[in-house]
Order: C-alpha cells, then structure tokens, then sequence
C-alpha cells in the first residue's frame, strides 16, 4: 500500500520524539510543500519545533509565522502559537517585539475565556 502525506507526518513526528532532528527535518521540509492546507500546517509547526530543537529560532519563527498567516488572525490555535513565537523572538534578542507577542497571546487566551464564560 502506497505511503500517504499522514503515514510520512506521522513518521517525522516519530523521527522528532526520537530527536533524530536531520531525518525529520528532511521530511517535513517536502511535506510543508503540500497541496493539503492540514498537512503544510501540521508539517510547518512541527518544522518550528525541530528547528527551535536545533538552535534554528530565525527559521522556527519563520515558520510559525507562515502558519498564522497561513491560518489566519482568526483562528483558535493562533494564541498557543504565539505563545511559542514570542520566546524565539526572544532569544534573537528582539525582547519588545516578544513582549507584543506575548501580551497579544494573553489578549487572545483571555478573549477566548471571556467568550466561552458568557455562554454560562
């Protein structure tokens, strides 16, 4: 049976958690070229993580932030990806820029609470 776009994201996700960061980087990097907008997504996010594993924050961050445009302003996951990307800006020493990111994180965690307590 021929391998499909999830057999590969589930094998460099394995690659990832085994820290065999070459190999899973070499996957991921064909599979963010995906006609499938899931695929390209999962395989961006996972990229920023081998790449912040590797010492690579300009390339995580990039990463990360082909997702959110990617993905939109509007999307759930944009407050959890921010609160990834601000570290890597962080640690190019762009700390005002983090600092932005990091409240812009905060606004939409606590957006999405006060919007779901307003259903009680």
């Amino acid at each position: 049976m021929p391998r499909t776009e999830d057999d590969d994201l589930q094998a460099a996700f394995e690659l990832l958690d085994k820290e065999r960061w070459t190999e899973a980087i070499a996957k991921l990097e064909v599979l963010q070229t995906s006609a499938d907008p899931e695929v390209r997504d999962k395989a961006l996010n996972f990229l920023a993580d081998a790449y912040a594993a590797t010492g690579r924050n300009s390339d995580s961050e990039a990463m990360l932030r082909r997702s959110i445009e990617q993905r939109g302003e509007r999307n759930e996951g944009l407050g959890p990806q921010l609160a990834v990307l601000a570290p890597l800006v962080r640690r190019q020493g762009r700390i005002e820029e983090a600092e932005e990111i990091y409240a812009r994180a905060l606004d939409r965690k606590s957006t999405r609470l006060n919007s779901s307590h307003a259903n009680i």
